[in-house]
């Protein structure tokens, strides 16, 4: 049976609508935390490379190289949009 999660009595629209806009004091951590972050971004992204290849093995053909480097790649690309994006 699949669960699908329905708002009820607007608490979820009023969570995205707080995760929007945080306080300052939420904001200036997630920067903060974020540029902290960005030098480890590489590793991170191994790192989730690893475990999502793990999980789901055919995200690459084991017969060819260039396809894992292009899930490696992907990933990185990925994490470091996220933090910079958090970051600046």
């Amino acid at each position: 049976m699949e669960r699908v999660m329905r708002p009820t009595s607007g608490v979820l629209q009023a969570s995205a609508e707080a995760a929007a806009s945080p306080t300052p004091e939420v904001a200036a951590t997630i920067k903060r935390l974020a540029q902290e972050l960005l030098p480890e971004a590489e590793a991170m992204a191994d790192l989730i490379s690893s475990r999502a290849l793990e999980q789901e093995p055919r995200l690459a053909d084991p017969g060819d190289p260039s396809s894992l480097e292009s899930v490696t790649h992907s990933t990185a690309d990925n994490v470091g949009a996220i933090l910079s994006m958090l970051a600046y």
